[in-house]
């Protein structure tokens, strides 16, 4: 049996030539196959050559630096990408803590809505934390969902996703202290139900609004950074098997 593209990284292979194992992570095709029957696949007497070892490793944490081969315009198109969200994550880290993050706060208000309703059926606490707890959740789930189908570059993009959701948390625990930005609902903190508001009240920890949500802000710069600094060494080690 042939493959037109690696099972495991997706990358071209070249027909003719009726490859035994992928050139790009070293996948042996012939016990590819053995695993996915069920077969037993006796160790080989031969120590592992070096390809073999960069397959075995590639499920580790090498593995979350390697991708996909791409075409050259799409290379260039996510590096356009990734200098894109650099500016608009610096444009969310350097907006005041004491104002919403701009469009990134409504992109991720159906996540915070649909997170209450999840959490809905475990009583008010965890009714009212879902709120927050969805804007991070649905981020980290693509993320793992990506990685795990080999595709690193776009999960360091929802891994960025995810600090920006952290940043968009941060401003309204901040806010906790002293109510003053506007909820969906209309009205503010003051006069409306507030997430963090009632959060902070119920675990005692309301005085200590502002602090955490500093630090909440500190923790979403560092994701960030992490992710930006992810995305940007998949796409140098891709560069280096561009697909022609």
């Amino acid at each position: 049996m042939t493959f037109p593209i690696c099972p495991k990284c997706r990358f071209p292979l070249d027909q003719s030539t009726s490859p035994s194992e992928c050139p790009n992570c070293g996948l042996v095709f012939a016990k590819y196959l053995a695993a996915q029957s069920g077969e037993f696949v006796p160790p080989s007497s031969q120590p592992l050559d070096a390809s073999e070892m960069a397959t075995d490793e590639g499920s580790g944490w090498s593995g979350s630096f390697e991708s996909a081969a791409i075409s050259k315009p799409q290379w260039i198109g996510r590096c356009a990408l990734l200098i894109a969200f650099a500016v608009w994550g610096f444009s969310i880290w350097a907006t005041a803590i004491t104002e919403l993050p701009g469009f990134i706060h409504l992109t991720l208000l159906p996540f915070h809505e649909a997170g209450h309703v999840a959490f809905w059926p475990f009583g008010q606490f965890l009714h009212v934390a879902g709120g927050p707890l969805g804007q991070l959740i649905m981020p980290i789930v693509c993320a793992v969902a990506l990685h795990r189908y080999g595709d690193n570059f776009g999960a360091a993009l929802c891994t960025w996703w995810l600090a920006a959701s952290i940043m968009d948390n941060s401003v309204y625990a901040y806010d906790a202290f002293d109510p003053v930005l506007p909820l969906v609902g209309g009205g503010t903190g003051r006069d409306s139900n507030h997430d963090f508001v009632y959060l902070f009240t119920a675990i005692g920890q309301l005085k200590h609004a502002r602090g955490i949500g500093v630090f909440l802000h500190a923790i979403g710069t560092l994701v960030m950074l992490a992710s930006l600094a992810w995305a940007a060494i998949v796409l140098a080690r891709q560069r280096s098997h561009i697909a022609q």
